[in-house]
């Protein structure tokens, strides 16, 4: 598991960001804050994500998950069941809230992920961190472009 320096910040919200270009999505990663809101971009047309390595991200920290991208409804399902699965793990101590995003823009998903993604009442951790993976460099440009210039 990878740690990742939060050192963006929303103008908007306040929220800590980082945003980690990865090959595949196999490795999550984690943040000091401990829990935060993932959000998984992928212009791909089926992203190779696993229910156990959804569920290896959900235990990284990934607490609120919001996906964008034409496979984002797969995607969000295979996090609803790592959340719930016994195969994959003692269950979750709080409700797993999960988005997709297929037929907005990664900015929609983006915004939605910095002012709507409160953590679920059964969760004591805020939420502060954000944490957006993407499997472009120019994904990886215009979420970072998006987070440091949206006031809004």
């Amino acid at each position: 598991m990878q740690v990742v320096q939060t050192s963006l910040k929303h103008p908007g919200t306040g929220r800590v960001a980082a945003v980690v270009p990865l090959v595949d999505f196999v490795t999550p990663v984690a943040v000091a804050a401990g829990r935060y809101v993932l959000v998984v971009a992928s212009e791909k047309q089926t992203v190779p994500f696993g229910t156990k390595t959804a569920r290896a991200w959900i235990d990284a920290g990934a607490s609120y998950i919001c996906v964008w991208g034409p496979d984002s409804e797969a995607v969000e399902e295979t996090f609803d069941y790592a959340a719930f699965l016994p195969e994959y793990g003692e269950p979750l101590p709080f409700t797993l809230m999960t988005t997709s995003h297929n037929e907005k823009t990664p900015k929609d998903a983006l915004w939605f992920a910095f002012y709507n993604a409160v953590p679920p009442d059964d969760l004591d951790d805020e939420l502060n961190a954000v944490v957006i993976v993407v499997d472009s460099d120019s994904l990886a440009a215009a979420c970072t472009a998006w987070v440091t210039e949206n006031p809004k």
